[in-house]
């Protein structure tokens, strides 16, 4: 075998060993083809997407707050933002029609609290100039996972209604009672948001705590 020959193949053995070669970064004995120890910061991340692999026994990245807000979960290749810290807002009742006006108890109807605009960031709303009795039938925009507290500043009652009819499905509420629930003047209801909720499938507001 001539030389020339030798040193060809041991370039292409060196180089095959390169290629399955493990790299670490601030860690001297890697454990993976690229093992870093410390914070990661990624600059110019192509396009097409990403996709991170955790160390688990089944090999998901499971709930991985990223900071700022942003959570990656079970591997998939989207990133979602939730909300992190108790934001304060606040809503005018009077400024909405109510759909319904019975006896002094006024419905409403598929609410829109704003949760998509002005109130995207808020996570406790306070909702004042309720007048008399109020009962909420359904809320709009709910998306997965989205948190609200709604904080009655009134006296009067503030009812929750189980399930109703009055607002669309993906809009209604469930107060895991089997029925309405309502506040004896001031007090707070926690609502997060199942894109999958209801008998339907179709969405539902969940109730998780109710301060009477």
């Amino acid at each position: 075998m001539t030389r020339k020959l030798l040193f060809q193949l041991g370039v292409i053995i060196f180089g095959s060993g390169l290629m399955t070669a493990q790299v670490g970064i601030g860690t001297s004995n890697p454990q993976h083809q690229l093992d870093v120890a410390g914070n990661v910061r990624v600059r110019d991340l192509s396009s097409t997407g990403l996709d991170l692999t955790g160390t688990t026994t089944n090999g998901l990245l499971r709930k991985t707050e990223l900071g700022g807000g942003i959570i990656k979960e079970n591997n998939k290749k989207e990133i979602r933002l939730t909300p992190t810290k108790l934001s304060l807002g606040e809503y005018d009742l009077d400024t909405v029609i109510p759909d319904n006006d019975s006896g002094g108890n006024r419905f409403y109807n598929n609410l829109d609290l704003d949760i998509l605009g002005t109130n995207k960031d808020i996570t406790l709303l306070t909702v004042f100039n309720t007048g008399g009795k109020v009962s909420i039938t359904g809320l709009k925009d709910g998306s997965h996972g989205r948190r609200v507290i709604i904080y009655n500043a009134g006296t009067a009652n503030m009812s929750f209604e189980q399930d109703s009819p009055e607002s669309l499905p993906q809009n209604r509420i469930l107060t895991l009672a089997n029925a309405s629930r309502s506040t004896s003047g001031q007090g707070f209801c926690e609502l997060v948001y199942d894109e999958n909720g209801g008998d339907d499938a179709l969405g539902r507001w969940f109730i998780i705590k109710f301060q009477e």
